[in-house]
């Protein structure tokens, strides 16, 4: 099953430049199990989205879809075939 992750340019050198990685996953995978492909394919990557404990980071915004996944199931968020996920790094200001 195929799933496509887009990246903010900000990450883009932790995979050779691309915006958009095509990843090809297990039929029911969750968003948990998509980044321990990403730790193998990706690391670089992978160390920015997760922490050592293979948490999200608390700045970095994942969205399956059109939901950010911490209001979903966090990374036990279940991927449909062809799952949009999109990483965003938060913004905030003062």
């Amino acid at each position: 099953m195929t799933v496509h992750i887009r990246i903010p340019q900000a990450l883009a050198g932790d995979v050779a430049g691309s915006s958009e990685l095509t990843v090809d996953i297990v039929p029911g995978s969750t968003l948990g199990e998509l980044m321990a492909v990403l730790r193998t394919r990706y690391p670089a990557l992978a160390r920015r989205l997760c922490d050592e404990t293979g948490e999200l980071r608390r700045f970095v915004n994942v969205y399956v879809g059109e939901h950010e996944s911490r209001s979903l199931q966090g990374l036990a968020t279940p991927l449909p075939a062809g799952a949009l996920v999109l990483v965003a790094g938060s913004v905030a200001g003062g």
